[in-house]
C-alpha cells in the first residue's frame, strides 16, 4: 500500500506537461562542426528531441513555490498520525497510522495542478499521566491527561520506468517523531448508544523529515545521418550518450499544534469527530540537481563535411536548485470517522488548512485498553 502513497504524493514530479527543461544535453565541443550554421542547427535540433523525451519523465524545474509546497505538505502529512481524538483509554493505546498531504495550489510559473506533496508514517503509544505515577501536572488532573509518543523511519526504493535507453529510479527516506498531549477538558453526556464526547484540548510537537531522490540511468544511442551544410556536403554522427542525472528534494519541518476537538458516538460502533487547530511551524524544503553525467564522444563517421573534424563532446546536466520555507502559521480544520470494535479502533481523517489548497488525509489502526 505504501508504494501507492509515495507515488500519489509525488505525482507532481513526474508530470509530462513540464514547461522547463530540467534535463539538458550540453555540447561542450562541436569538434569544428559549429563552423557550419546548418550542421550546428541540425545537431542541436536532434539533441533537443532527446532532451524533450527525457524531460517528460523527470521532475519539473524547482521554483521556490514547489519547494514551499513540499515544506507545507511535510507539516500537514503528520497531522493525525501521532495522537488520538475519539478513543477512551484506561491504561494504554498502541497504534500504527499513515498520512499523505498535497498542496493543490496552482501556480502560473509551473505547468502542474499541484505544487507539492508529502507523506508520513507513525507508530504511536499512549497512556495517561496517572499511569506514569503523576497525580497532578501543571495544575491538571492526571487522570484526564493523555500522553502520546510516535516514531517511524522508513526507506522506499523502486524503479518507475525501465527501457534500453533510460531507467528511472525513485527513492524516498521518511523519518518523523512527535509527542502529544490530550486533556479531557469538559465531560461529555449520553451513553454508549448515543453520546457526546465533550471537549478536548490537544498540544504537542511534530518533527518530519522527507528526502526524495529521483535518478535516471541514461544510455542513448545517437545516429544522425546525412546532416547537410551550406556547401551541399553532409555529415553523419554516431555514438552513445551516457550519464546518471540525479535530483533530490529534502524537507525538514518542525510543528507545534494547538487544537480543540469534540466527538459524537452512534450505536457504540461509530464515532464522528472534528475540531479546529493552529500550527506554529518552522523549516524548509530544498531542491538540488546533481550532475552525474559522463563526457560522451560522438564521432563524425561519414560524409565530406567530416574531413578534419574531431569528435563532438556531449554532457548531460541536471537543474533542480530551489528553496522554499514552510508557512510559519497555519489555521486548519479537521474531521474524521472512527469505527469501534472491542479493543480496536480504525480511523480516517481529513485536515484542511484554511485559506489554502493544502489538504491531508490520514488513516490508521489502534489497540486501546
Amino acid at each position: 500500500m505504501f508504494n501507492y502513497l509515495i507515488l500519489f504524493c509525488l505525482l507532481f514530479v513526474i508530470s509530462p506537461q513540464s514547461k522547463a527543461q530540467v534535463f539538458t544535453v550540453e555540447v561542450t565541443d562541436y569538434g569544428g562542426l559549429d563552423n557550419s550554421a546548418l550542421l550546428k542547427a541540425a545537431i542541436d535540433r536532434e539533441l533537443q528531441k532527446f532532451e524533450d523525451q527525457v524531460n517528460t519523465e523527470l521532475p519539473q524545474e524547482g521554483p521556490d513555490r514547489i519547494m514551499q509546497g513540499m515544506a507545507n505538505s511535510s507539516v500537514m502529512a503528520s497531522k493525525g498520525i501521532g495522537k488520538d481524538y475519539a478513543s477512551y483509554m484506561n491504561m494504554y493505546l498502541i497504534g500504527a497510522s499513515a498520512g499523505i498531504a498535497i498542496d493543490q495550489q496552482y501556480d502560473s510559473t509551473i505547468d502542474s495542478e499541484i505544487s507539492g506533496g508529502g507523506a508520513a508514517l507513525g507508530l504511536v503509544i499512549g497512556t495517561t499521566a496517572r499511569n506514569l505515577g503523576i497525580e497532578r501536572f501543571a495544575g491538571l488532573d492526571a487522570k484526564r491527561l493523555g500522553i502520546y509518543a510516535n516514531f517511524m523511519s522508513y526507506n522506499h526504493n523502486q524503479i518507475i520506468q525501465s527501457d534500453p535507453e533510460s531507467e528511472s529510479k525513485l527513492a524516498a527516506d521518511l523519518f518523523n517523531l512527535g509527542i502529544h498531549f490530550r486533556y479531557d477538558w469538559i465531560d461529555g453526556t449520553g451513553n454508549t448508544m448515543l453520546g457526546w464526547g465533550g471537549l478536548k484540548l490537544h498540544w504537542g510537537y511534530d518533527y518530519n523529515q522527507t528526502t526524495i531522490i529521483f535518478e535516471n540511468e541514461l544510455d542513448k544511442n545517437i545516429n544522425l545521418i546525412n546532416l547537410p551544410n551550406e556547401s551541399g556536403d553532409s555529415a553523419s554522427i554516431a555514438g552513445r550518450i551516457t550519464g546518471s542525472p540525479r535530483y533530490q528534494v529534502k524537507s525538514v519541518t518542525h510543528s507545534i499544534p494547538l487544537e480543540i476537538s469534540t466527538d459524537v458516538r452512534f450505536l457504540y460502533f461509530m464515532t464522528l469527530y472534528g475540531g479546529l487547530g493552529t500550527d506554529i511551524n518552522y523549516g524548509k524544503a530544498t531542491g538540488e540537481g546533481l550532475l552525474n553525467g559522463n563526457v560522451s564522444p560522438l564521432a563524425c563517421t561519414s560524409g565530406a563535411a567530416c574531413v578534419g573534424i574531431t569528435d563532438l563532446k556531449v554532457q548531460v546536466q541536471a537543474n533542480l536548485d530551489a528553496e522554499g520555507r514552510v508557512d510559519p502559521l497555519m489555521l486548519r480544520g479537521f474531521t474524521g470517522v472512527q469505527l469501534n470494535v472491542p479493543y480496536f479502533r480504525i480511523f480516517a481523517q481529513v485536515d484542511q488548512a484554511f485559506g489554502t489548497e493544502l489538504i491531508a488525509v490520514s488513516t490508521g489502526l489502534k489497540f486501546v485498553y
